[in-house]
């Protein structure tokens, strides 16, 4: 972890690939990041773990656009009191992730600089003003008045993870809100590697506060968001991707979190289940896609497509959703679709339908509209 100094927020130097901040105080050292653009993290997380445990870098962090959620970005920091160190480490890092032959892209000079502001300022502005207005950060400048709200992320809570990325951005891009999702890692006692994770959600300064606690919580059916109050002079916990919280899991019983990224979904069922929307549309019917595979439709029905069976998942959404909604329910897997016909707790339930992939081909959806 980072050791304590003074640094001034919008101080530091670009050279290239690296943002250099220098200490203010008498012990000077200096603070360097690196923002890596890729397309999956998990094809990068295997030689980050690398880079950790060899101390090559401080920590990493991955990093999402809620809005663009398809946008995946890797921070790298570096600690050193030498910057010809610090060049040295980048550069061998830089060498190694070109040899593994995976499609990314190192940021330089003024896109580096814009995106690393960007979880706090869309342009830097000497004039910028950061002040606590009740929970939140208000920042304004010449062109920006905004409000941030941070909250931290109990994953430790979540059972099924493999696709928990997935859908939360979902869940968050149909209540239109913008904001970051990020993930810290950090080395702990005994070479194992900690997670903390942030959700910073921006809003216009005259902008009404969304509940995103209270929504997020009861869709999911955990208390997994709580708010943070970030003081001013924690403020480069975030800048930094250094993270808000003390809640902590380990990779190792997190992994899954990033084994099944958005562009690693199988194509068939991307195309089974974009057909199914397409034929929502052609029939004029009211839907809200709330993640790849869930589907509320006509403010009346819950439509879940899988890939394989996910009977905690399944049982969530009767918990969730039972009492408002009819649903349906369908798994492109042959012998997954008939083990879930044989657990009566599920398919005995009123409002429940479970259809055959094939059924949803010849499905008559005027039902949708009744």
């Amino acid at each position: 972890m980072l050791k304590k100094g003074k640094f001034k927020l919008l101080s530091y130097l670009i050279e290239e690939y690296l943002i250099f901040y220098k200490s203010q105080s008498k012990n000077e050292k200096l603070i360097a990041f690196a923002i890596i653009e890729i397309k999956t993290f998990s094809s990068l997380l295997s030689t980050l773990k690398e880079f950790l445990k060899k101390q090559l870098i401080t920590y990493f962090a991955f990093q999402l656009n809620a809005y663009e959620k398809n946008n995946k970005e890797v921070i790298l920091s570096f600690e050193d009191p030498k910057k010809e160190q610090i060049l040295k480490i980048f550069n061998i890092i830089q060498q190694k992730i070109q040899e593994h032959k995976i499609h990314h892209q190192f940021l330089s000079n003024e896109v580096l600089e814009n995106r690393f502001l960007s979880i706090l300022l869309e342009e830097k502005n000497s004039s910028v003003s950061i002040l606590n207005n009740s929970n939140s950060l208000f920042i304004t400048n010449k062109k920006e008045e905004k409000l941030l709200d941070f909250y931290k992320l109990n994953l430790n809570l979540v059972e099924t993870k493999n696709s928990f990325i997935i859908n939360f951005l979902n869940l968050i891009n149909s209540f239109r809100r913008k904001g970051y999702l990020f993930f810290n890692f950090t080395l702990g006692s005994g070479n194992e590697i900690k997670i903390t994770c942030c959700f910073v959600d921006l809003r216009e300064f005259h902008e009404n506060k969304f509940e995103l606690k209270k929504a997020v919580n009861d869709f999911f059916n955990i208390k997994l968001l709580e708010q943070e109050v970030m003081k001013i002079k924690n403020i480069f916990n975030c800048l930094w991707r250094l993270g808000i919280t003390d809640s902590v899991v380990t990779l190792n019983n997190s992994e899954n979190l990033f084994l099944n990224d958005v562009n690693n979904i199988n194509s068939d069922f991307i195309q089974f289940t974009h057909l199914f929307e397409e034929k929502l549309l052609k029939n004029d019917i009211k839907f809200l896609k709330l993640s790849n595979n869930l589907f509320f439709i006509d403010q009346r029905f819950v439509f879940l497509i899988l890939k394989k069976l996910d009977s905690d998942f399944i049982y969530r959404i009767i918990e969730n959703y039972h009492s408002k909604y009819y649903i349906y329910i369908s798994i492109l897997h042959e012998s997954d679709y008939n083990q879930l016909l044989g657990i009566k707790s599920i398919t005995q339930i009123e409002k429940i339908k479970i259809l055959h992939p094939n059924e949803i081909q010849n499905l008559n959806y005027k039902v949708f509209k009744n």
